[in-house]
C-alpha cells in the first residue's frame, strides 16, 4: 500500500514539474506584423506563428532559468519579418530560411531587471529537429517540417539564452 502511494506521488510530482517551473514566466508574447511580409505565401505560412512560438517556447521551458527573482519573467519575443520572408522571395531556397528576432525578458520580482539578446537561427541548426534521412538539399523551405524545426530550434535557443 505504502509502495502504491509513494509511486502515485512520485508519478504526480513528475507530471507537475514542468508546470511549476512555466508558472516562473508570468507572459509569453511573439509579436510579427505579417502586414510587413510581402510575400502572400509568406504570409500565409506564418500566419499562426505568434501561437506556435509561444507554444514551442513554453514547451521548452523545462527548468526555471538562474538568476530570476520570485516574481517570475515576462518573456517578449520580436520576430524578424524580412528574415521570415526571405525563402519566400528573392533566391528560394532552404538555405535561406531563417527564424530571427530579439528576445526582452523582464524579471518581475526585480523592478527594472531586464535582458535583451538577437537571435538568429538557420537551417544548419535545426537537424536535430528535422525527421530523420531528411535530404536538406531538396526539402522546400516553406514544408510543414521546416516550419516545425525552425519553431524548435528558436525555442530551445530562446531558453539556453535564459540559462546563461
Amino acid at each position: 500500500m505504502l509502495r502504491t502511494i509513494l509511486s502515485s506521488a512520485a508519478l504526480a510530482a513528475l507530471v507537475a514539474l514542468p508546470i511549476q517551473a512555466q508558472e516562473r514566466f508570468d507572459e509569453i508574447n511573439v509579436g510579427v506584423d505579417l502586414n510587413q511580409v510581402t510575400s502572400p505565401e509568406a504570409a500565409a505560412r506564418y500566419a499562426n506563428i505568434s501561437d506556435d512560438l509561444v507554444k514551442a517556447i513554453g514547451d521548452a521551458l523545462s527548468v526555471t532559468p538562474a538568476g530570476t527573482a520570485d516574481g517570475g519573467a515576462k518573456i517578449v519575443v520580436d520576430l524578424d519579418e524580412v528574415a521570415l520572408a526571405a525563402p519566400f522571395v528573392g533566391t528560394p531556397g532552404a538555405s535561406t530560411s531563417a527564424m530571427a528576432g530579439t528576445v526582452a525578458v523582464e524579471d518581475q520580482g526585480d523592478i527594472g531587471s531586464q535582458r535583451k539578446f538577437d537571435l538568429t537561427v538557420t537551417m544548419d541548426q535545426i537537424m536535430p529537429y528535422m525527421p530523420e534521412n531528411t535530404d536538406m538539399t531538396v526539402i522546400e523551405p516553406s514544408s510543414d517540417a521546416v516550419y516545425q524545426a525552425l519553431l524548435q530550434t528558436f525555442a530551445a535557443a530562446v531558453v539556453s539564452n535564459l540559462e546563461g
